[in-house]
């Protein structure tokens, strides 16, 4: 490219993402050789994911973990078992309620004014409709020196026969909490607010989508905003992908619209789908028939393009099945395929096409599997905080200019600014006082996305995220 790339610069989620460090460490799947024995583990602390051999969580599919504000371990869950951050199982913490089967069978969340309770969300749902739905229990982290107890009663019963899909997000008050299901024999949604005063009566969208609907996955966008989900018809067993938006003040949904044009040629045994960490592109795949070497196309849809289904761009194309994607702590997008060893990684998943660099097997998990399934979870979906413009028809701009390798500031006056600049693991890599067409040397930062702010008069106006490449 030769043109100036400006990647938008408004508030977004992104910067919130990388402030939580509750999602810093994965446990999940399942040891290769021994099944009874602890899957694999990721620790992000250091910005970047680094294999933890030491799980305690036998064979599984649903799991969620949950970290400290400094992103140290607290606790982590199948569903049916939690365990402490020593890997023992937690007292009282077995038979809660889930099942290690399904896909979102369990969800942390904690309680809103309090950061030493928190609820464990968990459903034992199945295709057969046997499952007794939707359950909590509370875990108290003062108790048992520390490592946490699960007060009794637990695995409260709170919704009958939920389907197997769970997820949870910011309220749009930054402060509550919603927990969203969906009933597992019609096309129905249902939220759950969770507030200082404890779990609320849910609230319910029906949906007319025109078929009955197990739903096979939920995903969330990390500004809250919109839901995908994909399901196969009871009926025909047609299988779709819809994008939903969702209002996070309400707890409602709408405006459901197909971006699988014909579902035939999709698969209910694939779910893998993730939004970008700034909502604005969204990640699937799709399953193809009769062709041996090609068994699932990984696409990417502009959610912002006047015909999202014409927008779609083809990433990458697998012979193996892809169960399940994630964005990682760090804003970047993993996958696991084939025999499930390693993670892929979309590097840049903010950016729009083939430039958004898919790495295969990006990482290796140190002999233990992935089972396909990433952990479920908590999006601090909050909503971003107003910032001012210093004009509103013309706000302040950062740009990469390629061919000089330079960052250039636009703004709308010849007043002096204080910006920034911090790399993808928050730290601060430049501070420089600039004015309108000032040039910041990027010749020597590794290429990557990057995180900006702008002040003057030690007022914030600004904050935005530009990519070097």
């Amino acid at each position: 490219m030769k043109r100036c790339l400006l990647i938008s610069f408004f508030l977004t989620l992104l910067v919130q993402i990388y402030c939580q460090k509750q999602g810093n460490i994965w446990y999940f799947g399942q040891d290769s050789i021994d099944p009874n024995k602890g899957g694999a583990g990721l620790d992000f602390g250091s910005g970047t994911p680094i294999p933890i051999l030491n799980s305690a969580m036998p064979q599984t599919l649903a799991c969620a973990t949950y970290c400290n504000s400094s992103g140290d371990l607290l606790f982590y869950s199948n569903g049916f078992t939690v365990y402490d951050r020593s890997h023992h199982v937690m007292e009282n913490g077995d038979s809660l309620g889930g099942t290690i089967v399904a896909q979102q069978s369990v969800l942390i969340v904690p309680f809103p004014n309090d950061s030493n309770m928190f609820y464990l969300f968990s459903n034992d749902d199945d295709l057969q409709g046997n499952g007794t739905g939707l359950h909590y229990s509370i875990i108290n982290m003062s108790l048992n020196n520390g490592l946490g107890a699960v007060i009794i009663p637990k695995a409260v019963s709170l919704f009958g026969r939920n389907a197997g899909q769970l997820l949870g997000c910011n309220h749009s008050n930054g402060i509550d909490f919603w927990v969203i299901v969906a009933s597992h024999d019609s096309a129905k949604i249902n939220t759950f607010l969770i507030t200082k005063n404890g779990i609320q009566k849910h609230v319910t969208t029906y949906l007319n989508l025109g078929i009955i609907i197990p739903y096979i996955n939920f995903e969330i966008s990390p500004n809250g905003n919109k839901l995908a989900l994909k399901g196969q018809s009871l009926l025909d067993h047609l299988t779709f992908r819809y994008i939903i938006e969702f209002e996070a003040n309400t707890g409602l949904f709408s405006n459901p619209f197909p971006i699988v044009e014909d579902p035939e040629k999709t698969s209910a045994y694939n779910t893998g789908c993730c939004f970008s960490s700034d909502g604005n592109l969204f990640y699937d795949f799709e399953r193809v028939h009769n062709n041996p070497n090609v068994a699932f196309q990984l696409y990417q849809y502009d959610l912002n393009a006047p015909d999202i289904k014409s927008s779609r761009i083809l990433i990458s194309e697998t012979k193996y099945h892809v169960f399940d994607m994630q964005i990682g702590p760090d804003g970047k997008i993993y996958y696991s395929e084939d025999d499930y060893s390693y993670l892929n990684q979309i590097e840049y998943p903010n950016v729009r096409g083939l430039n958004c660099n898919l790495h295969k097997n990006y990482i290796y998990l140190g002999g233990k599997k992935a089972s396909g399934i990433l952990p479920n979870e908590l999006l601090y979906s909050k909503k971003p905080t107003a910032t001012k413009s210093v004009s509103k028809n013309k706000p302040l701009e950062i740009e990469f200019n390629y061919n000089s390798k330079q960052l250039i500031v636009h703004s709308p006056n010849n007043k002096k600014y204080e910006i920034q600049i911090f790399n993808i693991q928050g730290q601060s890599i430049l501070n420089k006082e600039v004015s309108d067409n000032s040039q910041v040397n990027a010749a020597s930062f590794p290429i990557g996305l990057y995180l900006y702010s702008i002040e003057s008069e030690k007022k914030l106006l600004q904050t935005g995220k530009v990519l070097i490449y």
